[in-house]
């Protein structure tokens, strides 16, 4: 990976607005105003999926994009070069990060439901995306089959794919699910270095909303049967993982309770850049992979190596994650 092809903390929050000079991306992006940006826009095109059942629960994890990173996000509480430094002790390339986007697709019954929608058309620098719909379609799946989308936080990463930059619902069946917390701190959150990031995802949200497709639930809610959301605080406000649950099998998708295999996990008490509340996220964190390691709970990682399906082992004061 080029060093123009991925991006360093003070890269990242400029773009999107974040620092002290940014260029408000994320303000224009929610209403589809900056042309440059739309010209930027990566060309949708099919990729990877994998499919396993969780008993009577059919998860398929398909490939949405990748993103690239800077080791500098990772380890803010470190010591400067200590998250590219281990990159480079577990053999790892550094400090370039590429950092996968893996959605989930979750039948139950007659649900069939996805755990965000990735980037969409979203332009992230440094990015691969907009690979979720054609990926759909190599399985069988039209966009008006989804029933239920699970939003797990605002970060676009998650929820550009849910509408176009023009507006477009992408899912106009699906019922959009969002964790109270997270939409209340949407709708009330201003003054703040957030800002752009948040007016982005009301901008995405706007057409769901527009079209009565957007609801609440609480922490711990059955979203569809056998699909549980877990209040893991930190990363944002109202972030959840969820409990996939069937007969005598289990497994968690921990989003971005874990943004790193590696980093986050050999290291959970480290701080990420895009971590709202670093210290919350650190204690989310360590405990629900150690109740996943424990407890032999397979877990689903979001920006984990595709598929990001496996197990997780205490290692140290940290963990190892095994894939499947």
């Amino acid at each position: 990976m080029s060093q123009q092809s991925f991006m360093n903390r003070r890269a990242l929050l400029k773009t999107f607005g974040l620092g002290a000079v940014g260029l408000a991306v994320g303000s224009q992006l929610g209403t589809g105003m900056r042309a440059s940006a739309q010209d930027a826009a990566p060309a949708a095109r099919a990729s990877a999926f994998y499919t396993q059942m969780i008993g009577d629960l059919e998860l398929t994890v398909i490939q949405e994009a990748k993103i690239g990173l800077d080791a500098s996000l990772f380890g803010l509480n470190a010591e400067a070069g200590a998250a590219a430094a281990l990159l480079t002790e577990n053999n790892l390339p550094s400090p370039a990060i590429d950092s996968t986007v893996n959605i989930s697709l979750i039948r139950s019954g007659d649900r069939l439901a996805l755990v965000d929608a990735g980037l969409g058309d979203f332009p992230f620098p440094g990015s691969s995306a907009n690979r979720l719909i054609p990926t759909l379609a190599l399985l069988g799946i039209a966009p008006t089959d989804i029933t239920d989308l699970i939003i797990t936080h605002f970060h676009p990463d998650h929820l550009g794919g849910i509408s176009s930059m023009d507006g477009v619902v992408a899912f106009p069946n699906a019922v959009h699910h969002i964790h109270s917390v997270e939409l209340n701190f949407l709708k009330n959150t201003s003054g703040t270095p957030l800002d752009d990031f948040i007016n982005a995802a009301n901008g995405r949200l706007q057409p769901i909303e527009a079209a009565s497709q957007l609801q609440t639930f609480e922490a711990d809610a059955e979203l569809l049967p056998g699909v549980f959301a877990v209040h893991t605080p930190g990363h944002t406000p109202g972030h959840i993982a969820l409990r996939l649950s069937s007969g005598d099998a289990q497994a968690m998708a921990t989003l971005d309770v874990a943004n790193h295999v590696v980093l986050a996990l050999s290291r959970p008490d480290w701080y990420f850049g895009f971590d709202a509340d670093p210290a919350a996220a650190v204690e989310t964190r360590k405990s629900v992979f150690g109740m996943l390691a424990d407890e032999k709970i397979q877990v689903v990682g979001y920006h984990f190596p595709f598929p990001g399906v496996g197990m997780i082992a205490r290692d140290g004061e940290g963990f190892r994650y095994f894939g499947a």
